[in-house]
């Protein structure tokens, strides 16, 4: 066969592949044929511009028949046409490798265009090097933007994101409201799957090797073995599936793909071999739930390691539709359906917020700087700064000029008559007692605090310049210790004490003090070097007020230090934006009904846990970051909760059951008690002045029986250096109120009118808040609570029929798929039991159907979540229970559970509340 060729045009183009016409004109086609004799001739005749042989442009040789050109000059002039420069003119017979890559130009794809790897991306037998479509798509490798992906040619707006896929074309910030999407196959969830003996591998073979079929790599992509099954589900999302499908490249192989829509056969391939040519399959999937896709043998007993390659799912992105209301988002006026117009909505796509004062993306509750869009950037320490402002000393000082606080400076001056600078006296070497203890250490804590600033006062209210040089001296004590070795219980004591040591610190330089600076910076780095390190490392916890105290006194360090990045890490690590959900995360420690951590455990460890928070946002507060209230709990509820049970002897405070119960890793630190303790019951500290301070000057709200604890308080010598947080507040007035006023109520359990839970689990992620009822939905411990199941992926979208989306974003699903049982602690009584759940993976019903036990009788045959309410919407089950044995049972049993036909998917679950009736 013979293949003829315009001049100047290079060969090896097969007839088998789609013929390609360059920008040079020429159509390369070649004969593509095995050689099975021992000699075999391709004749290709180049004709450029003029006839055929014996014509006058050519003369016969009379001896041999060759034939030789004749030009002007007869001189023999040397051949200008020799494309590798080797000597030999590609026109001469003799010069076998026209690109000098080695390979002969009869098996080579480019043979003008050195290719030492032969790579071919489309299959076409024209090797990328020398093809101007390297992924055939028909558009051209200079104007495509991916010149080896099929699926994509264009980048409009250049990110680096096909269009195709691009939900964003333009990079405005606006999704578009219509395009395509690409869904690969091997990074989808199956629904179902079945394998050979190898496995089926996603992205990659058994071996760990890069698919490749017929030469082609591919890293997107299954490698099977017959016999192989894969069910993915469609739900009417997509209307193309397209895969290359052939045998793993050098393995003797057969075998036979098909294609399965909603259980009717779609395609059933030729059986493909080695060397068989890639099947390039495209498949309507319009209007299909479910696709399988199964590999059988082919039957020639070879290693039938085949494979699926760039198996990919397209669909149309519909017009958005955010809140599925039916409006499309481009004409809805609430695309978030939380019932504040767009015009107004700051967060317009989040159905839990509206409010983002500077318009930096982060709703204010998550937001340390609401009111800064630059997130902190200017951030600068203030001085004094830690519980005195600048404008509360002021205040201070003069209402002690104006005569108005004799009492308290009495009071202050005889507290503690032991803390005097000789008796403050930090050894060289601070470590704990023999036995263990820190009973030495603490008492060094406390009496060098007290004094500090017992001197510190004295000074700056009367000009003491002995009692400067008494507590500079305190001071430089510490610059003198040598090492620190703490153990666990002594974080606790130095976050308790040595907060109020900086405090002092703070005051005197900001005062203005002869304390020489060289002398400042030895009391710094010693600080440095002996407790900012050990306050950082929270890992040692038995209760959130350790971390707590930590906190408070690791900011007090902070302002001393004016260290901006040590003072934000540590509010950032409270804050209820920070993604390490532990024990003392103020949203955590403190539960939105008043109640907090330490409830349960006894009355003066839950007072020390509040009185920590309430120091922490005292700092912080003077450094303009409010951490009082926030978004899920209320520091001053906290103490009005625990003042009507403490000092009223109320007990119908609200309860639950909370996280120290259900503690993430299955081992409740205080037992796992399901009502108040009553231990040190009536516990007082004093620190009431403080709160009540706050929230009276800056927040022109009372909280009733702080208000009282504050006024009945004396300044009776104290315990602790808090007493200072007594003197300092107790009095302070007339400062301007700067924050809005509070809800102040702590509804009691007789006057709900909706009953709250006594326990609220997410079963299928962290801690969430329901705000609008004061509840929390604590993480459930899979070794305590649930006796089978695991938690699904996190899912992103808005959920309808609630006001709390985020419980319902992650599910617990069945290990095994037939079943999910839990099994939870519950005092004997009757209650109602609310089971929550949300459809977030299927959109059509009859995907997810099982049965719900409670206490093992059937209060719902057969549900399906979807046909009760929809995809992405809440459905809430409620069923009356009465609890003899102390456990309440619930088993989800998926529909066809004793059955080995696992047609539907595994049960789900949300939640679980368990609301106490009597």
């Amino acid at each position: 066969m013979t293949a003829v060729m315009k001049s100047n045009c290079r060969y090896g183009q097969p007839f088998e592949a789609v013929k390609k016409v360059a920008s040079n004109g020429c159509i390369y086609m070649k004969s593509y044929f095995k050689i099975f004799s021992v000699m075999a001739m391709l004749l290709i005749i180049v004709a450029c511009g003029g006839g055929g042989g014996g014509s006058d442009g050519e003369s016969a040789d009379a001896s041999g028949g060759q034939t030789s050109p004749v030009t002007d000059d007869q001189s023999g002039a040397e051949d200008q046409d020799d494309n590798d420069q080797d000597g030999t003119s590609n026109n001469v017979n003799g010069d076998d490798d026209k690109d000098n890559d080695g390979i002969d130009d009869d098996i080579d794809n480019c043979p003008l265009v050195s290719n030492i790897d032969q790579q071919d991306y489309d299959f076409d037998k024209l090797g990328d090097a020398c093809d101007t479509d390297d992924d055939n798509d028909g558009v051209g490798d200079n104007e495509d933007a991916f010149p080896l992906d099929t699926s994509e040619s264009a980048d409009t707006d250049g990110d680096g994101i096909g269009d195709n896929v691009d939900t964003d074309n333009d990079n405005d910030g606006v999704e578009d409201p219509v395009g395509t999407f690409v869904e690969i196959i091997s990074d989808m969830d199956w629904l179902y799957e079945q394998s050979g003996h190898g496995g089926n591998v996603r992205n990659q073979d058994n071996q760990d090797d890069v698919l490749n079929i017929n030469g082609q790599e591919y890293y997107k992509g299954v490698a099977v073995y017959p016999h192989s099954v894969m069910t993915v589900a469609l739900d009417e999302r997509y209307h193309t599936f397209k895969a290359d499908l052939g045998t793993y490249l050098g393995v003797n192989a057969s075998a036979q793909f098909h294609v399965y829509l909603d259980n009717e056969k779609a395609y059933t391939s030729e059986i493909t071999y080695q060397d068989i040519p890639t099947i390039h399959l495209t498949l309507d999937v319009t209007g299909a739930r479910e696709m399988t896709l199964e590999v059988t043998d082919g039957g020639n007993g070879g290693n039938d390691r085949v494979i699926w390659g760039n198996a990919l799912l397209v669909g149309d992105i519909p017009a958005s539709d955010h809140d599925l209301d039916g409006v499309a988002d481009d004409t809805d006026t609430d695309t978030d359906n939380d019932g504040v117009l767009n015009y107004n909505d700051a967060l317009p796509f989040d159905q839990t917020a509206s409010v983002d004062t500077d318009g930096d993306g982060i709703r204010d509750g998550n937001d340390i700087f609401p009111n800064d869009a630059t997130n902190g950037e200017n951030f600068e320490i203030q001085h004094p700064g830690v519980f005195l402002s600048q404008e509360m000393l002021d205040d201070l000082v003069a209402s002690y000029n104006a005569g108005e606080r004799d009492d308290i400076y009495n009071s202050m001056m005889h507290y503690k008559a032991d803390a005097i600078v000789d008796n403050c006296n930090p050894p060289t070497h601070i470590a704990a007692n023999s036995d263990g203890s820190n009973n030495d250490i603490k008492n060094m804590y406390v009496t060098c605090a007290t004094a500090a600033n017992r001197y510190v006062n004295d000074f700056i209210l009367t000009g003491n310049a002995e009692a400067e040089q008494n507590v500079i001296a305190l001071f430089n004590k510490f610059s003198a210790v040598e090492s620190y070795t703490p153990n666990g219980p002594s974080k606790l004591v130095a976050g308790i004490h040595i907060g109020h040591l900086y405090h002092a610190a703070d005051l005197l330089r900001s005062w203005g003090t002869s304390w020489p600076q060289s002398e400042q910076d030895d009391f710094s780095e010693a600080t440095r070097r002996l407790f900012v390190d050990d306050l950082k490392d929270y890992s040692v916890t038995f209760g959130g007020n350790w971390q707590l105290a930590e906190g408070y006194s690791l900011l007090a360090i902070a302002v001393w230090l004016d260290d901006k990045a040590l003072f934000l890490e540590t509010v950032r690590h409270f804050h209820q934006s920070s993604p390490i959900k532990d024990d003392a995360r103020l949203d955590i420690y403190l539960l939105p009904n008043g109640q907090n951590h330490e409830s349960t455990r006894d009355q003066l460890h839950a007072q020390m846990g509040i009185l920590a928070a309430a120091q922490l946002a005292q700092i912080a507060f003077n450094q303009g970051i409010d951490l009082w209230e926030g978004e899920h709990y209320s520091i001053g509820r906290a103490f009005e909760h625990f003042a009507l049970y403490n000092f009223e002897n109320i007990d119908e405070v609200p309860f639950q059951m909370h996280t120290n119960t259900f503690h993430p890793n299955g081992s409740a630190t205080y037992g796992r008690e399901t009502h108040m303790s009553t231990d040190q019951r009536g516990h007082s500290r004093a620190v009431w002045n403080m709160v009540h301070h706050h929230y009276t000057n800056y927040r022109g709200t009372d909280f009733p029986e702080v208000k009282k604890k504050s006024d009945n308080s004396t300044n009776a010598p104290g315990s602790g250096t808090e007493m200072y947080g007594g003197l300092y507040f107790k009095g302070l007035a007339g400062l301007s109120q700067t924050h809005d006023a509070v809800d102040t109520s702590v509804t009691l359990i007789s006057d709900q009118i909706d009953k709250l839970p006594l326990i609220a689990l997410n079963l299928g992620g962290g801690i969430e808040h329901d705000n609008e009822r004061r509840v929390v939905f604590v993480q459930a411990a899979s070794n305590y609570h649930l006796v089978d199941g695991k938690d699904s992926e996190y899912k992103d979208g808005y959920i309808a029929n609630t006001q709390t989306p985020e419980i319902y974003r992650t599910n617990r699903y069945g290990l095994h798929g037939e079943s999910l049982g839990t099994t939870t602690p519950v005092p004997n009584g009757n209650y109602m039991v609310r089971l929550h759940f949300a459809e977030l993976e299927r959109r059509f019903a009859g995907a997810r159907r099982f049965d719900v036990l409670v206490e093992d009788d059937v209060v719902a045959d057969d549900l399906d979540v979807v046909e009760e309410v929809g995809p992405q919407a809440a459905y809430i089950l409620e069923v009356p229970v009465i609890i003899t044995d102390g456990m309440l049972n619930v088993d989800l049993k998926r529909y066809d559970w004793d059955t080995t036909n696992e047609s539907v998917e595994e049960p789900m679950i949300a939640a679980l509340e368990v609301v106490k009736l009597d």
